[in-house]
């Protein structure tokens, strides 16, 4: 990818907006629209992020832009440059939390629960290609190597199997919070 700027240039945009936005949107919309599936899908999410961070914790690896002799380089540098006072976000932030990829994790977390909560097949279709474009996203800004997008999946199957450990709500379950639709005859 490096050798094609306009995908590179937007490539830092998807992380700042999809990446930590569209699950805060998913997150309303089932609040909003399907408060049962906002519960199961919040738990999920819950539990998903706490067995990434445990991981980055327990077993810290590097990314792809922090491996020497690669020349692989950090592509949202640019973007996330803030000056000689980071703050404390950047402080606390782990720059060996590799594996599992997180916006994997989330992308497929968002995917798997918009396409469970709707019937609209194209916006079906826009939620499995979210995970698809983070997966582009991902190993070539060099934050994430193919293999911590990989490990995502089953994190977040484990991630879904806590929360039924947790509530017993299966995630696809009948419509309770929608109005049944009349039958005709």
């Amino acid at each position: 990818m490096l050798g094609h700027a306009w995908p590179l240039d937007l490539m830092p945009d998807h992380y700042r907006v999809m990446h930590f936005g569209l699950p805060v949107v998913v997150l309303a919309w089932l609040h909003r629209t399907r408060p049962a599936r906002h519960r199961t899908g919040r738990t999920v999410l819950f539990a998903t992020t706490g067995l990434t961070l445990a991981g980055y914790g327990g077993l810290p690896l590097a990314p792809p832009r922090l491996t020497p002799g690669l020349g692989l380089s950090d592509t949202l540098a640019p973007a996330a440059a803030l000056g000689p006072d980071p703050g404390a976000l950047t402080a606390l932030s782990n720059q060996y939390a590799a594996m599992p990829s997180l916006p994997i994790a989330w992308s497929l977390w968002c995917a798997l629960a918009v396409v469970t909560a709707t019937r609209n097949r194209w916006v079906r279709v826009l939620a499995v290609l979210y995970p698809s474009a983070t997966l582009l996203v991902v190993p070539s800004t060099a934050n994430h190597w193919l293999l911590d997008a990989v490990a995502a999946v089953p994190l977040l199957a484990v991630g879904c199997l806590v929360q039924y450990a947790l509530t017993g709500r299966r995630l696809r379950c009948p419509d309770r919070d929608r109005p049944a639709l009349a039958r005709p005859g």
